[in-house]
Formats: C-alpha cells, sequence, structure tokens
C-alpha cells in the first residue's frame, strides 16, 4: 500500500490477528517489548484465543469489549475491559465460565490477564475511521499512518503518525482534527524520518 499523496494508512501493529501486549508486571499491559522471545506453548494459546474458546471474550463484554491480545513471552492473553456495568473482576469470571471444560479451557482459564481500558474497542475504530476520512478530504500531498495502537501510551488509542514532509501548517490541522473528532482518545505525534512506503493494516 502506498502511503502517499494523501492515502491513509492504518497503524503498523504486531502480527497477531489482535494486537500483541506486555506482561502487566513489564509496564503498560497493552505494549510489548521488540524482539520478546516467544514461549513453547504461545501458539497454542493464541490459537485457542482467537479460533476457540477463547473467541467468546468480545460477545461477553458486548460494548464494554476493549481488545484482546496474547503475550507471546509467557503465553498469557489480556482482555481489555471499557467502563460500564461491568467490574474487570465481573468480566473476568464471566469470560471464564464461557471457556467450558477441559485442558484447553483450564489453560486459557489460568492465562486470562483481564485489565481496564479507558476506551471501548468499536468507539476508537469509528474514532479512527472519521479522523481517516476527515484527513483524505483535505489532499494533502504527505504521508502519515493512523490506526488504533498502543506504542505512545499505556492504553489503547488512536494512534496519528506524521512525518518529515509534513510541516507545521499540516501537524497542526491534524490535531485540530483529531481534537474534533477523538478529544483525548487520539495522539498525534510528527516524527523527523521519511514515511514509510508500505505499512501493515492493524486489525479490525
Amino acid at each position: 500500500m502506498q502511503l502517499r499523496r494523501g492515502v491513509s494508512a492504518a497503524l503498523a501493529l504486531a502480527a497477531l490477528a489482535f494486537p500483541a501486549a506486555a506482561r502487566a508486571d513489564a509496564g503498560a499491559p497493552c505494549r510489548i517489548p521488540p524482539g520478546t522471545p516467544a514461549a513453547a506453548d504461545a501458539s497454542r494459546v493464541q490459537s485457542l484465543v482467537f479460533a476457540g474458546p477463547g473467541a467468546a471474550v468480545q460477545r461477553v463484554l458486548g460494548r464494554q469489549y476493549a481488545g484482546a491480545w496474547v503475550h507471546p513471552s509467557d503465553g498469557s492473553w489480556y482482555a481489555g475491559v471499557a467502563p460500564g456495568a461491568l467490574s474487570v473482576e465481573a468480566a473476568q469470571q464471566a469470560i471464564g465460565a464461557q471457556l467450558g471444560v477441559g485442558p484447553d479451557a483450564d489453560l486459557l482459564r489460568e492465562r486470562l490477564r483481564v485489565v481496564a481500558e479507558p476506551y471501548a474497542w468499536a468507539d476508537l475504530k469509528s474514532v479512527r475511521d472519521k479522523i481517516t476520512k476527515a484527513f483524505g478530504r483535505q489532499k494533502w500531498d504527505v504521508g502519515y499512518t493512523a490506526g488504533v495502537g498502543c506504542s505512545m501510551s499505556d492504553n489503547w488509542r488512536v494512534e496519528i503518525m506524521l512525518f518529515k514532509d509534513s510541516g507545521k501548517f499540516i501537524t497542526l490541522a491534524t490535531k485540530v482534527i483529531a481534537e474534533r473528532y477523538g478529544g483525548e482518545r487520539v495522539i498525534v505525534r510528527r516524527l523527523t524520518s521519511a514515511p514509510p512506503r508500505v505499512v501493515s493494516v492493524s486489525p479490525r
């Protein structure tokens, strides 16, 4: 995907079907350090989370769903819970009850970490899409990325990355767009490097 001439692209994230995350005791739960080695059973946990019993987490949490991700270093998996009627503790119990019985279910319950997130996943995706459309209407001949990520804060947010081809005017205008459609849910950052020619697409 060419990232030029005002064409938007999603922020490059980890290679999992959902975003990856760091251990709770190693910083922000939604962030994973580059080069983190994978545990022997991490691929099994990933399969069970996204194509097995763990896939029910979004249905269980409903509007409070705030992402699901796997930490490869120890095979733990996370479910984010946005503010609402369901507490973190209640969400942990509700998800655990939906995993069924047997070795796979037991493994998922043991590895599950439910964490509070400030924004629901659907809300962040909606903000991302609105900003992408607004940015595209400007017809700016610059490169940028826009997606749901956790590289600039301790929680999932919409992250917009500008590059050295964006001057002060475009940078300020982008911040105005971000504030209009997302407020604190959006972070804008400008790098001094050139924009990438190809980026990967964030999960939907």
